[in-house]
């Protein structure tokens, strides 16, 4: 019973980390980059507005 606790526990705690981790994440650096590849495939003018959740 205790092993199945500890591997519970340890689902619950990667399963908090996947849905907090996005938020730790600094987007605002990938975005310029998806900007200057979206311009240079589509050869127009490229912006993305906002990167928060």
């Amino acid at each position: 019973m205790k092993k199945y606790k500890k591997i519970l526990f340890s689902i619950g705690l990667i399963v908090i980390a996947l849905v907090i981790l996005p938020f730790l994440v600094p987007t605002q650096s990938y975005l310029q980059k998806a900007e200057r590849i979206a311009s240079d495939k589509l050869g127009v003018p490229v912006t993305i507005a906002n990167g928060h959740f």
